[in-house]
């Protein structure tokens, strides 16, 4: 016999990790970008609907951007979109977690 939480896991539907957690997540991505590109970087990133605030910072990153999406595959996208901005050389980013 099962127990419930074999049960459980039985009856999950048959969907994707990423598709399974899909809620709406904040994002936090560092962006580097080619010395003298920060202004034409910035005003791509300004256009971008799902970006909330952008910063332009001093030390190891030029650019904080925060985001809110409709899920951690929306910010794979989104992320990969920053990715393909002339100017931007690399990013590292952070997802937001309850406490």
């Amino acid at each position: 016999m099962q127990s419930e939480t074999d049960q459980a896991i039985t009856f999950l539907p048959s969907t994707s990790y990423l598709e399974a957690v899909d809620s709406m997540v904040v994002g936090v991505t560092m962006i580097n970008v080619v010395p003298g590109e920060e202004k034409s970087v910035y005003n791509e990133l300004i256009k971008i609907g799902e970006i909330r605030d952008v910063f332009h910072v001093f030390g190891e990153y030029d650019f904080v951007a925060v985001m809110e999406v409709e899920g951690l595959s929306t910010l794979n996208k989104l992320v990969d979109r920053i990715r393909e901005i002339n100017g931007v050389t690399a990013t590292k980013t952070i997802v937001g977690a309850e406490l």
